[in-house]
């Protein structure tokens, strides 16, 4: 007599539901300098500076010699100017952005940095990276990635730096930077994951501790310049 086979009970369907997504603005107010740069503009002085470094090595000029004086006479200025623009993120309108993942980003380390010291970090870093998104104001005009419009009635000006390179060489470099700074934020989030006063709080967190962009506080090489600070507030708080 054949063998009854004992049937395997089928797991129970987990019932799925549409996200509850909501939006809410907040003002930043910059407290220190904004400093950015373009990441392809990084990859190309990275290999600008290890290309140079090599030629110099290989056909060195003499400090005094009329070339090296008509070199850095007429290419100063244009350097200059051209690392300056190359920096700087660009609507197609010509103002000024910041890439909306310095903040997504920002946000992420806030979280990861605070877990088990406040009462907002008992959602999962997984759930934090897809139930929270700030939304750009438009599109970079060259490689299309969303930007947060920079609000500022001075503009840039051009900041000198002096770094050191990967050789040892120490070098100039050019970067947009603004004194007086803010930005309106849109920060799109799922109110099953997050509630308000969860978002400002980990927005307060990243402008008074950890900054944004270029020589934030949160840098992964150093411990950065103190630039990229800013204060946030709700508008229409509940």
């Amino acid at each position: 007599m054949a063998k009854r086979v004992a049937k395997k009970a089928l797991a129970p369907c987990v019932p799925l539901k549409r996200p509850i997504l909501r939006d809410k603005l907040f003002d930043i107010y910059g407290t220190s300098t904004l400093v950015l740069n373009r990441f392809s503009q990084k990859s190309k002085e990275m290999m600008m500076s290890a290309y140079s470094d090599a030629v110099l090595k290989k056909f060195p000029l003499k400090p005094d010699s009329a070339i090296s004086k008509s070199l850095c006479k007429e290419k100063l200025q244009k350097e200059k100017d051209d690392r300056f623009e190359a920096g700087r993120h660009r609507f197609k309108d010509g103002g000024d952005g910041i890439p909306v993942m310095s903040f997504k980003n920002g946000m992420l380390s806030t979280y990861i940095f605070e877990i088990g010291r406040s009462s907002f970090c008992s959602t999962p870093s997984l759930a934090f990276k897809i139930g929270l998104f700030v939304v750009g104001d438009g599109m970079e005009v060259e490689e299309g990635y969303p930007l947060v419009r920079i609000i500022s009635e001075s503009g840039p000006r051009c900041l000198e730096m002096k770094i050191r390179s990967y050789s040892g060489e120490t070098l100039v470099r050019y970067r947009p930077a603004w004194d007086k700074w803010g930005a309106l934020l849109r920060v799109r989030f799922d109110t099953r994951l997050f509630s308000p006063k969860q978002v400002l709080e980990t927005l307060a967190i990243l402008g008074e501790k950890i900054g944004i962009c270029e020589g934030r506080a949160h840098s992964h090489n150093n411990c950065g310049m103190g630039w990229g600070q800013f204060k946030v507030r709700m508008r229409f708080p509940e």
